[in-house]
């Protein structure tokens, strides 16, 4: 401005005014640069920082597919898709990259997450697979367990022949994985009720037979009773008749627990046997009496 002003003095026919309007000029083109320079500064500025946030952005991405490349390599596949998944949502949050690395980057990120996915839908497949082969083996277990008929079963050798079978069945089905959740449910359920119905009826058989079994010893120790009741009669020609009733009636009467089955037999056995020996010892004296008789009776007679 001071020199502007020198230019002035010497020039003496520029006007007041027309200083004024040339120094409204000078100051609005001064402040237009410095307000260029400024825009241009803070252009420069920013590019800097994109450019920084750009290569920030790149490593994050990289260390993305870093770990998006080990995920291929995990053991547990379901785990490992389920962190791509978190992966896929962090890569969408993180900023852009540089224009020239945009698409590479995403391609090199997406072959990696690709074989995770792969990995993930080969599993599902796998198991899928596995899961029909379980179903078709469950079914035929549960059509040999059904096919097995108990009904006739009249002895306990013939029940536990039958539940070895049972037993062998339900440890076949013990092996073999699950189906589909909704199938191998309804299966699960068809099995076990086969399983419930033959158990129910085999201790329903069980006690009917128990209950029976302690029937025919309590009738078998009263006919036990009654012989050795029968001990007591002096003439033991008049009741032999019931003892023989008695023995008739004993083969009537079902078997009764091997436990108890010597036992019984023996008592009864025991008692018959003492009753008969006992009246043979009878008779004897009787006959030897008699005859001593007969002979005294000739001997009058004679006389």
């Amino acid at each position: 401005f001071v020199g502007f002003q020198n230019m002035v003095c010497c020039n003496m026919c520029v006007s007041t005014d027309g200083y004024k309007s040339e120094i409204k000029v000078m100051n609005t083109q001064a402040l237009f640069q410095a307000v260029v320079e400024l825009f241009y500064d803070r252009l420069k500025m920013n590019k800097e920082l994109r450019d920084l946030d750009f290569r920030k952005n790149l490593e994050t991405k990289r260390e993305f597919i870093a770990k998006a490349k080990e995920l291929a390599e995990a053991p547990d596949v379901i785990a490992a898709f389920r962190q791509l998944q978190e992966l896929h949502a962090k890569w969408r949050e993180t900023g852009p990259v540089a224009k020239e690395f945009r698409e590479p980057i995403w391609e090199e990120f997406s072959a990696a997450s690709s074989v995770v996915n792969k990995r993930h839908q080969q599993f599902f497949e796998e198991r899928k697979a596995a899961e029909q082969a379980n179903e078709e083996a469950k079914t035929k277990l549960c059509e040999e367990i059904e096919a097995i008929d108990y009904s006739g079963n009249n002895s306990f050798n013939k029940w536990e022949e039958a539940t070895k079978q049972v037993l062998d069945i339900q440890q076949r089905w013990k092996g073999i994985g699950f189906a589909s959740k909704k199938v191998n449910t309804q299966l699960f359920a068809r099995f076990r009720k086969t399983c419930d119905e033959f158990f129910a009826a085999k201790a329903e058989y069980y006690k009917r037979v128990k209950e029976e079994l302690a029937s025919n010893l309590a009738k078998k120790t009263a006919l036990c009773e009654q012989v050795e009741a029968l001990l007591e009669s002096e003439d033991r020609n008049k009741v032999a008749d019931k003892v023989v009733a008695l023995q008739n009636e004993w083969k009537t009467i079902g078997g009764v627990a091997r436990r108890h089955s010597d036992a019984i037999w023996q008592r009864f056995t025991t008692a018959c046997n003492k009753f008969f020996e006992d009246r043979k010892r009878q008779n004897s004296a009787l006959r030897k009496e008699e005859n001593e008789n007969l002979a005294a009776k000739r001997e009058v007679i004679e006389q």
